[in-house]
């Protein structure tokens, strides 16, 4: 009985995930801070606040979770992003919207690595510590981020078309709603015999990542190739809500674009394999990186020469797809170049580099938006062009690099 309650936390955790990945205001909520009288400068600062909570936090919310509990600090997540959601319906400045995003970005912390942690030891216990399937259902799990985003976009844009105070209402509602039946999953959940130590696991990431980074090149090329392209998606989905309804187009189409966006997304990573199988690795890489600064290179040639807004979206959405289906390549690529551990502390460590790098990068485009909405365009060009090059991937090769502070067992 026991055994057959704790086989439903990877049923409950997926729930968590994918309720709180709904976020159906997402579609129009640049467009929602403007009309509560944000500027687009403090919509990016906002990005930066929501970074440093998430970044700052990843490590405490790891000791948490050990010492407190992995059940204790989902909910605790899931109450924190409720909160985030609701304080939305009063804010109407800057700092009633930085402390909904700060709470948002204690909530990732707080789930990120718990959720992973409690996959895993579940699993173990399962199994009677024999492994074999953690892999497969961290696989699943992951998957839960775009369970309602293909729909998700389209349903937000057709409520809140014409843009009104009672549409973003509705819109905040929903998120509510859907944020609370996270809080009620995660209560289900029952909590397993800890079988990975993850603030040891965070802790460590830190000092064996400054190891990697100083003894693996390969690992630093690639951890800076895959956050700083990143990135550049970042801030151009930002404030990409404002700047294609100033071009003209209907925040409907917006949802239908970005739902068919993100159905390439899940059916390409799903089938990256085959896309990539006459290439090696690397060279894949490199080629959707290629890709990438191509699609900006026309998107600004149309701007500023034929200004087409629907080839100009056609081309931001591609670059979008792209920098998503590199995710698997380099999740590849890392356990190419690493024991399956580093892997971990590779990725976990590009988390971390990237919360760094996210707040210079976004100050900047925050004021250059200020100055003109295509000059954060051309910021990224220049992002994905210094990144393909001077951070352009080599063969992994034999190099095996060993963890200097756990095994693989530890995960």
């Amino acid at each position: 009985m026991v055994k057959k309650k704790l086989a439903r936390n990877f049923r409950l955790v997926f729930l968590v995930q994918a309720l709180q990945n709904v976020k159906i205001l997402t579609i129009v909520v640049t467009l929602f801070y403007l009309y509560r009288g944000l500027t687009l400068a403090e919509v990016f600062y906002l990005s930066i606040i929501w970074s440093v909570a998430s970044t700052l936090f990843e490590v405490p919310s790891s000791y948490l979770a050990d010492r407190w509990g992995r059940k204790k600090t989902i909910i605790l997540a899931t109450v924190l992003y409720f909160l985030s959601t609701i304080i939305q319906l009063w804010a109407w400045d800057f700092n009633l919207f930085a402390l909904s995003l700060f709470l948002y970005g204690l909530a990732y912390a707080c789930l990120t690595g718990t959720d992973e942690a409690l996959v895993y030891d579940t699993e173990r216990e399962l199994s009677l510590g024999q492994d074999g399937k953690s892999l497969k259902r961290l696989g699943n799990y992951f998957s839960a981020q775009r369970f309602f985003k293909i729909f998700a976009p389209v349903i937000g844009a057709i409520i809140a078309k014409d843009l009104l105070e009672q549409q973003y209402i509705s819109l905040i509602v929903i998120d509510s709603l859907f944020a609370f039946l996270a809080i009620c999953v995660a209560f289900f959940i029952v909590e397993p015999n800890h079988h990975m130590d993850l603030e040891k696991k965070e802790a460590g990431i830190l000092l064996d990542g400054v190891n990697l980074l100083k003894k693996n090149p390969l690992a630093r090329q690639a951890m800076f190739n895959r956050s700083l392209i990143f990135i550049g998606s970042l801030i151009l989905w930002r404030y990409h809500q404002d700047f294609f309804t100033n071009l003209g187009i209907p925040i409907v189409v917006l949802g239908l674009v970005a739902g068919v966006s993100q159905g390439v997304m899940f059916l390409g990573n799903r089938r990256i394999s085959k896309l990539t199988k006459h290439l090696p690795l690397y060279k894949s890489i490199d080629l959707f990186n290629f890709l990438s600064v191509a699609s900006l290179v026309a998107l600004l040639i149309i701007y500023l020469v034929y200004p087409s807004k629907y080839l100009i979206l056609l081309f931001y959405s591609l670059f979008g797809i792209l920098e998503v289906l590199r995710w698997p390549l380099f999740s590849e690529y890392f356990n190419s170049i690493s024991n399956s551990y580093n892997r971990a502390t590779t990725l976990s460590l590009a988390s971390f580099v990237k919360g760094f790098l996210d707040i210079p990068l976004l100050f900047i485009s925050g004021l250059l938006v200020v100055l003109n909405p295509i000059y954060p365009y051309i910021l990224v060009l220049i992002l994905v062009i210094f990144t393909s090059i001077i951070f352009r991937l080599r063969d992994a090769g034999p190099l095996k690099p060993k963890s200097s502070y756990g095994s693989e067992n530890n995960l």
